[in-house]
């Protein structure tokens, strides 16, 4: 909250935040360690507490200070993943916890724009950085090569929500540093995978909630 409060007070006003931070490890989900009673030990939430909890604490932390210049268009960008959207074992609590960011943007994104607020997310598939297992790397490149991003394209893509500021409510996946935004032609194409019957009543009852279309 510091960094917050620090910066609204030279600044006077937040034009855009990211919920960029983020770790991957930690996984015990699948291991049986006891403790000194014989007691199974709860799993780690390290990654839990990082890539979720945090993303929520940052995106509490910038919608109260957004809200202090309402009549100023805000951007708040979250850094989910492919995690986000497709299994990735063995990261099976980074999975759920890039999961529940989705679900958080997905969550918001019909109500902040009445605070005149925007939010988006960014999902990196494969990523080359420090943080990333060598043995994954070397599946990367064999035995043809798949599209991978470096930090310089996963940063693009970061600023895409902010230059656009129109934009809302979007997952913007980037793959070998190309960006592609998914939010709409999932949406589109909701009568294929869910039936003609089904689409056209969620959608009615999205309506009743309160929701509207976005795309």
């Amino acid at each position: 909250m510091a960094l917050f409060e620090t910066t609204y007070a030279q600044f006077k006003n937040i034009d855009a935040v990211y919920a960029n931070a983020g770790i991957h490890g930690f996984e015990t989900l699948l291991e049986n360690e006891l403790d000194a009673a014989g007691k199974l030990k709860e799993p780690s939430m390290k990654s839990i507490e990082i890539n979720l909890h945090g993303v929520l604490y940052t995106a509490k932390a910038a919608i109260h200070f957004f809200e202090k210049n309402p009549e100023q268009k805000h951007q708040l960008v979250i850094t989910g993943s492919a995690a986000s959207l497709i299994d990735t074992p063995p990261l099976f609590n980074y999975c759920a916890a890039k999961a529940g960011v989705l679900g958080l943007m997905r969550g918001l994104r019909s109500v902040l724009p009445e605070k005149n607020i925007s939010i988006n997310m960014i999902a990196p598939w494969m990523t080359v950085t420090p943080m990333m297992p060598q043995w994954i790397v070397d599946l990367w490149s064999q035995p043809t090569a798949l599209p991978a991003n470096d930090t310089d394209g996963v940063a693009r893509a970061l600023l895409i929500p902010v230059v656009r500021p129109e934009l809302n409510g979007r997952t913007i996946w980037v793959a070998g540093n190309d960006a592609v935004e998914l939010e709409e032609p999932l949406h589109k194409s909701q009568h294929l995978w869910m039936g003609n019957d089904l689409s056209t009543a969620v959608n009615e009852g999205q309506l009743r909630m309160g929701i509207k279309p976005y795309f």
